[in-house]
């Protein structure tokens, strides 16, 4: 069974293809999941970020499930979770109705989107920043507004958004937020005003175009960004966050670079780990792709 040194801050971003899943497990232990994403493997077969997690992490506990928005590449681990985790505490966007969770939903697909339903129902959000494992958490809501007033025909625009801090390291964990969303977010003090702290960004909806916001991303002017996606398509725009990220020496295939951009479709699998150098008695924070 693997084993996670303690006292440090430990960031797992699966390749899970086009799809979104990260575990994050604390300086004292505990763990948080941001979306729940899996990756088609052929045959049937599949890669479960949760049942690796049970497997080889022993994990069978978690304070924070952070489900970003209704859709099938961002919940098709849903059923693992439920079945082999608890989970003290649930967060998704609270304000969507179940015909528009279910909207468009195929036949296929609908005992797994009754079940986020099911999760809606139970969840909670929370308001400013939170304490968790040492660290600060905010999270933020996007509420934006159409010609109607509350604009929900797009969930993507209704993605959360995680921020995490520690000891100067801050990380930004998007969903698939577009135009509006971003628009809605920068207009938000508490959230404008956080960005230019940002260390690393997982880029919005699979660094996709329709999600990339200039000024939000010039506010952040993160480090390094990593995207989590599948093979390249016309819509990607890798290129421009890699315009934005002033980079940073890493490990990816066990070769140090010099990078801006980390991606599960050349990295695969993506490691963070942050803390105190027992040594020297810094702050450090360190990634690596290829894992």
């Amino acid at each position: 069974m693997a084993e996670q040194k303690a006292g440090l801050l430990h960031i797992r971003c699966w390749d899970v293809g086009r799809g979104t899943a990260v575990a994050i497990q604390g300086p004292a232990g505990g763990w948080l999941l941001f979306d729940l994403g899996q990756k088609a493997l052929g045959k049937g077969k599949v890669f479960s970020p949760v049942r690796h997690l049970y497997r080889e992490y022993g994990v069978r506990e978690v304070e924070h499930i952070i489900l970003s928005h209704p859709h099938q590449d961002h919940i098709a681990d849903l059923p693992a979770a439920l079945d082999l985790l608890k989970a003290k505490h649930w967060a998704c966007p609270q304000h969507l109705l179940r015909r528009e969770v279910m909207k468009g939903v195929g036949q296929r697909h609908r005992a797994l989107f009754q079940q986020y339903w099911n999760v809606q129902k139970e969840a909670a959000l929370w308001d400013g920043w939170r304490q968790w494992q040492g660290m600060e958490l905010a999270l933020f809501s996007p509420q934006p507004k159409g010609r109607g007033g509350q604009n929900h025909q797009n969930p993507n625009n209704h993605s959360l958004v995680l921020l995490l801090r520690w000891q100067g390291f801050q990380m930004v964990l998007c969903g698939d937020n577009e135009a509006a969303s971003w628009r809605w977010l920068m207009a938000q003090p508490a959230f404008a005003e956080a960005l230019p702290a940002t260390t690393v960004l997982l880029a919005p909806h699979h660094g996709r175009r329709s999600s990339f916001y200039a000024a939000a991303v010039k506010a952040m002017s993160p480090q390094v960004t990593i995207i989590q996606d599948g093979a390249r398509q016309k819509t990607s725009v890798t290129h421009a966050y890699t315009r934005k990220s002033s980079g940073r020496h890493l490990l990816a295939a066990s070769h140090i670079q010099h990078r801006k951009v980390l991606s599960s479709r050349r990295d695969g699998r993506i490691y963070l780990q942050a803390g105190t150098d027992p040594l020297t008695g810094d702050f450090y924070w360190r990634v690596e792709g290829n894992i």
